[in-house]
């Protein structure tokens, strides 16, 4: 039985699997801050100015004739379900330390129940949690569309930030 001679790599090969084993796990760490450039086109084609933070997503900040404003984020970073792309637009509300007080997290369960468009959820980092109103909605959506997302966060969150405080933290 002949055997045949095993095959050795060349320098390019060898250098292409270096150039991978360092090069993947560095993209990694900066996928999550690439920035879509399709929410820019969206936000320009909505008349909406806005800035880009350090993780990639677009922050809205929009004013209100009472003098109050609300920042709106739209993530660059998108999701898929069963085929469809979906980008989240969403603000806060409201930051507690500890937990969110019972009361207000049921009225929010019971607001969803009734919103047409978006929900209320809550996110805890360490002792801290904080109100998020939220929208889902395709990722390749028109400007106009994106637009009212962005107005409709704004105004619910900022309507529950008025209601709980006198502040215009968010």
């Amino acid at each position: 039985m002949l055997h045949e001679a095993p095959q050795v790599a060349t320098p390019f090969a060898v250098q292409t699997m270096l150039f991978l084993l360092v090069a993947f796990p560095l993209l990694a760490q900066l996928g999550g801050a690439a920035v879509d450039p399709r929410v820019a086109r969206q936000l320009k084609a909505a008349g909406l100015d806005y800035t880009v933070d350090s993780d990639g997503d677009y922050r809205v900040l929009l004013t209100f004739d009472d003098e109050r404003s609300q920042v709106v984020f739209v993530n660059s970073e998108t999701e898929f379900f069963q085929g469809m792309e979906i980008r989240e637009v969403w603000s806060i509300a409201a930051r507690f330390e500890g937990t969110v007080p019972q009361d207000l997290a049921r009225a929010l369960l019971e607001q969803n129940a009734r919103l047409k468009f978006g929900a209320w959820s809550v996110e805890t980092s360490g002792t801290t949690s904080v109100v998020v109103f939220r929208v889902h909605l395709d990722a390749n959506t028109d400007g106009k569309t994106l637009r009212a997302a962005i107005e409709h966060v704004g105004i619910v969150a900022d309507e529950l930030e008025k209601e709980l405080s006198e502040a215009d933290d968010f």
